[in-house]
């Protein structure tokens, strides 16, 4: 839940985000009601940040300290502008301009600030949960790792929570 109520320029943010990522996750979203549907669509903005970390094409080292620092965030707001103005400087490569959009000072700044209007119970699972996803793609990221995979009814699938 929301500490307070979002202004117009927060929905209106949330809105236009979540249909520029996913359309087809934007309706499912809107159907929700409040205040699942600005949880979920705030989570899963943050979310899309983690992985656009992950598909840029930058260096391991490099993505692992931009992990480190939306990990950071998502505890210390007060640290947000100092490091998104130097995401800003960033050059993201392989993503699009929308992607480093998402991640620049003007529009994370946004969606930080919905974030840490949620009540305290509601930002440590979203971190929770992001931190995992975050556990995860680092993994990923490393050379020497191998996920492991089990035939679950016929589909293929990861084999534990690390994997």
């Amino acid at each position: 839940m929301l500490t307070d109520q979002l202004t117009k320029e927060e929905i209106s943010y949330l809105d236009t985000w979540m249909n520029k990522v996913s359309r087809s996750f934007a309706v499912v979203v809107a159907a929700l009601e409040e205040p699942l549907k600005t949880q979920m669509a705030t989570a899963y903005l943050l979310c899309r940040v983690i992985d656009n970390i992950e598909d840029c094409t930058a260096s391991i080292t490099w993505k692992k300290k931009r992990f480190v620092e939306i990990a950071q965030l998502l505890v210390e707001p007060e640290i947000a502008p100092d490091i998104l103005s130097s995401w800003d400087a960033e050059p993201w490569p392989g993503l699009t301009q929308d992607e480093r959009k998402l991640m620049s000072y003007k529009y994370g700044s946004s969606l930080l600030r919905i974030f840490f209007r949620f009540t305290d119970e509601v930002r440590t699972i979203t971190r929770s949960w992001i931190i995992q996803m975050i556990d995860g793609m680092s993994h990923l990221q490393e050379p020497t790792y191998e996920p492991k995979f089990v035939q679950y009814n016929g589909v293929q699938v990861l084999a534990a929570e690390q994997d």
